[in-house]
């Protein structure tokens, strides 16, 4: 039997929306390609992070790291013929980190 890309522990946001994150991802994990589960896991993983009310350098650590295995697990979406140009407000996803600390947390 294939292990779930849920296996190993990687929410690490505190927020409670993430309980979200623990209903969605079981339910296309083993529907979806593994890899569509790991981007659809850490773009999630980056919006709750990017929603907390106050940041330190460890959340915001946190934050870049989320954004970094989205950009990296989203190739997928490239592999299999969708235009990652296609995907709305995606671009802003890489200003996030210096606005928040030149202007604070956005909510």
């Amino acid at each position: 039997m294939k292990a779930s890309t849920l296996d190993v522990p990687y929410i690490r946001s505190t927020d409670i929306s993430c309980s979200l994150m623990q209903v969605y991802l079981p339910a296309i994990d083993g529907i979806l390609p593994e890899e569509i589960v790991r981007t659809v896991r850490s773009f999630l993983e980056f919006c709750y992070l990017a929603r907390r009310e106050f940041f330190t350098p460890d959340t915001m650590e946190l934050l870049d790291l989320a954004l970094s295995e989205f950009n990296t697990h989203r190739e997928i979406f490239r592999t299999i013929g969708v235009r990652l140009d296609s995907l709305p407000r995606q671009h802003s996803r890489l200003h996030y980190a210096d606005r928040i600390w030149e202007y604070g947390a956005p909510n």
